[in-house]
């Protein structure tokens, strides 16, 4: 068994995948729900699809980066890496559409796997270290104690 612990993540990754799924998320429902003629409504169920896609990403994303925590893996591995490169992609065939909304996902998961190659303090699991020596006495290390009277 690894001496090494699962590693807790940072605050700053933590909060850009929160981010990244809340704002995935709001796309999701703004896409059933805002305007007259929903965006569904108006392109059909399948408009869901790119319009979920970062949503799905951002779980991977998650998903991959915790198990390398766990597993004290360094760095964000190759699978988050390429699930964010492909949500870049989606951005750039989108541009003119949703990708300007799908842009703030894409840097929020950079930002988290940029993140998770920064070093983290690794807590050792075995046993404890030894406790100190209890100071040496007085008489015993050949130092004569001071006189009580002060003389």
């Amino acid at each position: 068994m690894s001496p090494l612990r699962g590693v807790r993540s940072s605050r700053l990754t933590r909060g850009a995948l929160t981010l990244a799924a809340a704002w995935s998320t709001v796309l999701v429902v703004a896409a059933l729900t805002l305007g007259s003629p929903t965006l569904v409504e108006v392109n059909g169920p399948l408009v869901l699809v790119p319009v979920g896609l970062p949503l799905v990403a951002t779980v991977v994303v998650s998903g991959a980066l915790w198990r390398r925590r766990r597993r004290a893996r360094p760095g964000p591995g190759p699978l988050a890496c390429v699930v964010t490169g492909l949500v870049g992609l989606l951005v750039l065939a989108g541009l003119l559409s949703i990708g300007l909304f799908v842009a703030p996902v894409m840097g929020l998961l950079v930002l988290a796997c940029a993140d998770a190659t920064s070093p983290r303090p690794v807590r050792w699991v075995g046993p404890p270290p030894p406790p100190p020596p209890p100071p040496p006495h007085p008489r015993r290390a050949g130092v004569s104690p001071p006189a009580p009277w002060g003389g």
